[in-house]
């Protein structure tokens, strides 16, 4: 069970990001960190990544929404067993993050993103993403990694 504990610390940390973004930024306000490597900026995101589905955002809801119920029903079975726990954190991790960013497409109609990486490659310096994101693209690695360990168990 201490997935979690650090699957809901992750939610409240990114909830609490976003709440102070939308509060204390506007769009045309940036904080640099890191000697500017990272950019902290304000930026409401209506689709998925790269704005895919951005003109269609009922559908974005219930796609997100179907996915994000999957992956609970997932680690419901999941808590069934005593073992998994690479598993069971890996899906702790994504339904984190998609449940926040969920709550974001309910609320408030859009994703609060505010993190923009500022690199040599022009393609990467068009993301701007936000501590959910990266949750669920850890859980998923998390979760493929085990379940390629798992399966070799077997």
């Amino acid at each position: 069970m201490n997935y979690l504990l650090g699957s809901t610390a992750a939610f409240l940390c990114d909830y609490a990001a976003k709440e102070k973004v939308e509060k204390t930024y506007d769009e045309k306000k940036q904080k640099e960190l890191f000697r500017g490597k990272v950019q902290i900026e304000k930026y409401h995101n209506k689709g998925a990544a790269l704005n895919a589905l951005e003109k269609r955002p009922e559908l974005m809801k219930k796609l997100h929404a179907g996915a994000w119920f999957s992956a609970a029903g997932y680690l419901t079975c999941l808590n069934k067993h005593r073992d998994h726990a690479g598993m069971k954190a890996g899906t702790g991790l994504l339904l984190a993050g998609g449940l926040n960013n969920l709550l974001d497409r309910y609320r408030r109609g859009y994703v609060v993103d505010y993190i923009r990486l500022k690199t040599s490659d022009k393609r990467l310096n068009k993301l701007v993403f936000n501590l959910s994101d990266i949750y669920v693209l850890v859980g998923a690695v998390i979760l493929f990694i085990t379940s390629r360990l798992h399966k070799d168990e077997q």
